[in-house]
């Protein structure tokens, strides 16, 4: 689908069926990972990120490195450094709170919930793709044509915007009824957030630079929009590792 995120929100559903069962953040990470490849090299370029084989080489560690780095690195500064307005840093907190992998149940479940996320993506994928194997068993998602449109691209972009309609929906609707979470690392002042989103801005713009300088596919395109997604993400890790330096320099002064 063009907005990979949108894959998240078909199976997140387990969550709230068994919550217990299945990690949010497996099931996103998941569900996303085949994908990964894509921004890890900055363009679309796809190998074996749709594979079983990419499964095992490329989402689980991929995922698990990015679900650590979220909860043991990310969630507090980032909540820390979002707007004040409607209480969006504490709820933010208190939802990204709401889960954590800090014991050996949580990882063997954000594991299952990865390799779940990941097999509806490809699923999913069958029916919104060329080239399917299911094409054998309904052809006319690919052989008819509406609105000009093979009946698999309206499928693509019909998902893709259901997906992120229902994943923006999701996360109103539970940023409405969390209760905020106080915290001392709350406390930051206009400058420092301002500090923080400048670090993020300038890691995205010095990641799609570079690699609009060094590649060779010439697939401009595809590098603008794929590459300063990429430096967002990477410019949130880097703005939230030196956040969490600064807050324990201060920390070690007052103490």
């Amino acid at each position: 689908m063009p907005f990979t995120v949108s894959h998240a929100l078909y199976a997140l559903p387990l969550r709230y069926i068994r919550p217990a069962y299945f990690s949010a953040t497996g099931l996103i990470l998941g569900s996303m990972s085949p994908d990964m490849e894509y921004f890890i090299r900055l363009e679309p370029y796809r190998s074996i990120g749709h594979t079983w084989q990419g499964l095992l080489l490329q989402a689980l560690p991929l995922c698990l490195l990015f679900g650590l780095l979220f909860h043991r690195l990310v969630k507090i500064p980032l909540a820390a450094h979002l707007p004040t307005v409607g209480g969006l840093n504490s709820r933010c907190l208190a939802l990204f709170e709401a889960e954590q992998l800090a014991s050996w149940r949580a990882l063997l479940t954000f594991i299952i919930s990865v390799i779940i996320g990941f097999g509806s993506h490809v699923f999913i994928d069958e029916f919104t793709h060329a080239h399917s194997s299911f094409e054998a068993f309904a052809p006319w998602i690919w052989q008819t044509q509406l609105l000009g449109l093979p009946v698999y691209k309206l499928l693509q972009y019909g998902f893709s915007l259901l997906g992120l309609l229902g994943l923006v929906s999701l996360l109103v609707f539970h940023l409405l009824r969390i209760q905020p979470q106080q915290s001392p690392a709350l406390d930051r002042s206009g400058k420092q957030k301002l500090a923080f989103w400048a670090i993020v801005v300038c890691v995205a713009l010095v990641t799609t630079a570079a690699k609009l300088m060094l590649a060779t596919s010439g697939n401009t395109i595809g590098i603008l929009v794929v590459a300063p997604i990429s430096g967002i993400v990477l410019g949130i890790i880097v703005a939230s590792l030196i956040a969490q330096l600064m807050m324990r320099k201060s920390i070690g002064r007052v103490a």
